[in-house]
């Protein structure tokens, strides 16, 4: 704020002395008496001044008004300073009045006035007034001084900021506007007076949901201050706080918490006392930590603001209940909910007792105990705090609010917990019918409740309108990144992404249309791709088309931010709400949406990565249609209480499903893994008895206790997974799995069933491969001619420098004595750089080393190779993908050392098998690990997996291999062999 000087500016002559000797006798400790006194005074001496007016005494009565105009000044700064905001603008105003009798052009000082006067209106929210003196004082500005004169830019920017507050978004960027020009012109465009000018604007095109533009215009605002101050003043922290805030909007977390750190940093060493602006720097670091998942940080931050508020503020300021409604969040989020329960009461009573027990704004505190309540399983407590929340928000806002949206869908929740189906469908329509109104159709707030409403259809026995609205949900999804509901909205939402799919494939397969429930599996794997390529920062892809990625998903980040900022505008009670906002972020929202949607269509145009930008949907006709003859693709998908296999040839598919919970294949999978871990194996090691395993039922406690679990789980795996197709099966050529989920996790060739009194595995009964999705599939059709390939030229790598695998050094020289054209790159010649540039004429890359698995970004999984000065020696998928490689057609990655997690399962081979898709100019086969492997007997299964390649396919290969293993004398237990798996083409 421009804000004028206590002395009320320029005056006559005869006037100053008698101002300053008032200003020393008052001073700043004046009691309210002596105020009154002072008061009182001035207002006889401005009316004995009037009526000597009257009687024509003019020079006698400037006196008397010279001297209540001196009183008025002092004693109207003087209320500012305690805060008696409505006493201050009387003063003043009476200062006007007489002013304008003393001298009769109004000049500099006269808008001092006007300008102190407006500062007041806008301290005490009355905008209007506000405006109207701030005018007022540029006019006389106008009239007196250059027009470049740097005093007119401080009233610009002024008004600029009353119309940011009022919601005149484009009269405040225009004036902003004006203010930063006379500015540049006058003091130069690195002035560290237009740091805060920039600020003020990057602020308004925020609001206007420009965040690119907002983002460049803090970044301006940065340049300046920091060459003014220095790049640690905390005068940087304000500027911080936006950009930091502006990312948490744009669930930007990793960035936002970054800026949002470094304004806590500044704050905290420049040694000032604690105030609003670091409790409000710790509410926002609370807020990004809450949307990260990271509680422990998110419940300390959110303490530490409160804290600050109750020293501040005083235990019973609104602000402090907005912290305690935080602390509940978290609290919430962890399931603690009797604690949340109590911060939101805590919440509450404050709320109450400052604003009143109908204050619409007490919705909020209601809505989140109902949902505390809803969580608990506890509907019939939720509704009457629900239907508060809603009485509350229609007296405000009407019925067709946006707003209102989130109760009805809230009421919709707890009567669909509640049994009580055709009520909540009522409501969720109601919510809908809200969205869609002012969202639009493709908004996902939109998408989530018909995602409620397809459910509850399905419940109603409604099946082709639950497929119509899980559909539409489904697709407006797709399109997003569906991460941008609102956190009140997803508090309220139990079903997860999956649950969607998963919804509509039950009810399609239910009433005959298999083929369709295919397509929706196959998309939900496409759609955890497209969204770990979103998450992974778009640095995977190099050249044009990485250019082309990148934008897409800065333009995708965008869009989320906007939608977003449009949901939270339309939030707003009418009266707080701007049309001008809503209009201004409607237009950048389709102008953005079409420049996302121009740039994916270039990239959709190539098949090959049009994947990472679109959800591709699988047609079972079309994959039939490109099966070569004899192989057959099952698919396996776990649904909550059903498990679906789909069987699909040449001649045609099917689709047969058992019930088996997922939670009990998800413990099959978990307790399979630990009986097959290296952990698990060093115990029987110990013990002398993982050398020579045998499955026979001798009646010991080591068969009972270590044996017979194990085989009970692989022999259910077979019973569940491959027991229905058993018979249709056997006549393939080769059996192609597609796993799911856990499944991925699946040891395919130790699924066992047994005949003839001994066990007999899957690897022993068919040709087998896996497929991570029907993308890669259709990535290899594309790339046919694989038929009748043999091996040539082998680079083989071995045991790079750090990767302590002395076998693998050994496997890669055995293997070269096969191919004799290998070439072999161990120790620390196994660098980034000579892989890259010896595969480009190789046939085949194997890799004797470490690759370790990225769960929560799979684009940042990695092969192990020696370090160099100019590489770390962790060749990530993202880094593969900007590889060229016109002759490999077999990647074996042996000796891997997986560190696989649970987050998203699968999805770590869906992205290095894309990776390596990406790389590879044909079609693409991959050799891999479900777990970690021992070093020597790993050399010994890749030498046979490379002698059997000369006269066989890849699958083929690598039964032979586990086929070899399961009779050797060593290594029969299936931790020697059944964790390779081949993916891709098997041929």
């Amino acid at each position: 704020m421009d804000i004028p000087r206590r002395s009320g500016g320029r005056l006559g002559s005869n006037i100053i002395p008698i101002i300053l000797f008032l200003l020393v006798s008052i001073g700043l400790t004046a009691l309210t008496t002596e105020l009154n006194n002072h008061r009182r005074r001035a207002d006889s001496l401005y009316a004995l001044g009037n009526r000597l007016l009257e009687t024509g005494k003019i020079a006698e009565a400037n006196t008397y008004l010279g001297q209540a105009l001196s009183i008025y000044l002092t004693v109207g700064a003087e209320s500012k300073d305690r805060k008696d905001y409505s006493k201050a603008i009387a003063d003043y105003q009476n200062a006007v009045d007489i002013y304008s009798i003393l001298y009769d052009s109004a000049d500099t000082t006269a808008a001092k006035i006007q300008s102190q006067i407006a500062y007041l209106y806008w301290l005490t929210k009355d905008y209007s007034n506000s405006l109207d003196y701030y005018r007022k004082a540029l006019r006389i500005r106008l009239a007196e001084l250059e027009p470049t004169d740097p005093v007119i830019a401080g009233n610009y920017t002024n008004i600029s900021l009353v119309h940011y507050e009022m919601g005149n978004l484009e009269q405040a960027l225009a004036n902003q506007n004006k203010a930063i020009e006379i500015r540049e012109k006058t003091l130069g465009e690195k002035h560290p007076e237009l740091a805060e000018n920039y600020l003020n604007l990057g602020r308004i095109y925020r609001r206007l949901g420009r965040s690119r533009t907002a983002l460049a215009t803090f970044e301006r605002a940065m340049e300046i201050r920091a060459n003014a101050l220095g790049s640690n003043n905390p005068g940087l922290a304000p500027i911080y706080d936006e950009i930091g805030s502006l990312q948490l909007e744009a669930a930007s977390y990793q960035d936002a918490l970054k800026n949002l750190g470094k304004a806590l940093q500044l704050r905290l060493v420049s040694g000032k006392n604690p105030d609003l602006g670091l409790a409000g720097n710790y509410n926002s670091l609370g807020s990004v930590y809450l949307a990260l998942g990271d509680y422990a940080n998110a419940l300390a931050n959110f303490r530490k603001a409160a804290e600050i508020e109750l020293v501040l503020l005083g235990a019973n300021h609104p602000d402090v209940a907005s912290s305690y409604n935080n602390i509940g969040n978290v609290y919430s989020k962890t399931g603690n909910f009797s604690t949340a329960l109590g911060y939101y009461q805590k919440a509450r009573d404050i709320w109450t007792a400052a604003l009143g027990q109908d204050d619409p704004s007490l919705a909020t505190v209601y809505n989140n105990i109902g949902v505390v309540y809803a969580n608990q399983e506890k509907p019939a407590e939720a509704l009457p705090y629900y239907q508060k929340a809603l009485s509350l928000k229609l007296v405000e806002l009407g019925a067709d609010h946006p707003s209102l949206a989130y109760s009805y869908n809230n009421l919709g929740n707890v009567y669909e917990d509640m049994g009580k189906y055709e009520k909540a469908l009522g409501f969720y329509k109601k919510a809908a019918g809200i969205w869609e109104a002012s969202l639009g159709e493709e908004h996902p707030n939109t998408g989530a409740v018909y995602s409620r409403i397809g459910l509850v259809c399905d419940l109603l026995g409604q099946p082709d309108s639950a497929v119509s609205y899980l559909a539409r949900s489904i697709e407006i999804f797709e399109y997003s990144r569906g991460e941008i509901e609102s956190t009140e909205l997803q508090a309220t939402y139990s079903e997860t992404v999956k649950d969607r799919y998963e919804a509509i494939a039950s009810i399609l397969i239910e009433t005959g249309k298999p083929g369709e429930a295919f397509s929706y599996l196959e998309r939900s794997k496409s759609k955890a791709l497209k969204t770990a390529f979103a998450e992974s920062g778009a640095e995977v892809i190099g050249g044009g088309m990485g250019d082309k990625l990148e934008e897409s998903t800065e333009l995708e980040k965008e869009l989320q931010a906007l939608e977003t900022q449009l949901a939270d505008e339309y939030a707003k009670p009418d009266s707080l709400r701007s049309n001008e906002v809503v209009e201004n972020i409607t237009t950048s929202l389709a102008a953005t949406k079409a420049e996302y949607f121009r740039i994916a269509a270039q990239i959709q145009a190539d098949a090959d990565y049009s994947s990472l930008v679109r959800v591709n949907a699988a047609d079972i006709g079309v994959l039939q249609s490109e099966l070569p003859q004899g192989q057959m693709l099952l698919m396996t998908y776990a649904a909550e209480d059903q498990l679906y296999l789909f069987l699909v040839s040449r001649q045609g598919y099917e689709v047969r499903s058992s019930s088996v919970k997922r939670s009990v294949l998800d413990d099959m999978v978990a307790r399979c893994r630990t009986l097959c871990n290296d952990t698990y194996v060093k115990k029987l090691h110990a013990r002398n008895r993982l050398f020579g395993w045998d499955w026979t039922d001798d009646g010991s406690d080591f068969y009972v206790n270590e044996v017979e679990p194990l085989k009970r789980i692989l022999t259910d795996f077979y019973s569940y997974l491959i027991k229905p197709f058993e018979q249709e099966l056997a006549r393939a050529e080769v059996v192609t799995f597609i796993p799911s989920g856990n499944l991925y996790y699946v040891p395919w060739g130790a699924l066992m069933s047994e005949e003839g009194g001994r066990p007999l595995f899957l690897t022993e009964r068919y040709n087998w491969s896996v497929l991570t999705s029907t993308e890669l599939f259709q990535c290899i059709y594309r790339r046919s001619g694989a038929d009748g390939w043999r091996p040539d030229s082998l680079l083989l790598v071995g045991n790079p420098t750090g990767a302590h695998l002395p076998s693998a050094e050994l496997e890669v020289s055995s293997i070269k004595k096969v191919y004799p054209n290998s070439t072999t790159l161990t120790g620390s010649r196994a660098t980034e750089f000579e892989v890259q540039r010896n595969a480009s004429h190789s046939g085949v890359l194997h890799l004797a080393t470490h690759c370790r698995l990225n769960a929560d970004n799979p684009w940042d999984s990695y092969i192990h190779l020696a370090k160099t000065s100019n590489t770390d020696g962790h060749w990530t998928a993202a880094e593969i993908t900007n590889q060229s490689w016109k002759r490999v057609r077999l990647v074996t990655l042996s000796a891997c050392e997986t560190a696989v997690g649970s987050a998203r399962p699968g999805l770590e081979f869906e992205s290095m098998a894309k990776a390596f898709s990406l790389a590879m100019e044909c079609a693409p086969s991959i050799v891999a690990t479900l777990w970690p492997v021992a070093d020597e007997s790993t050399k010994e299964f890749m030498l046979t997996f490379y002698e059997e390649l000369e006269d066989n396919t890849k699958s083929g290969a690598l039964r032979s291999a586990q086929q070899e293993m399961i009779d050797h004398e060593l290594y029969s237990h299936p931790f020697f062999w059944a964790s390779f798996i081949l993916i891709g083409e098997w041929r």
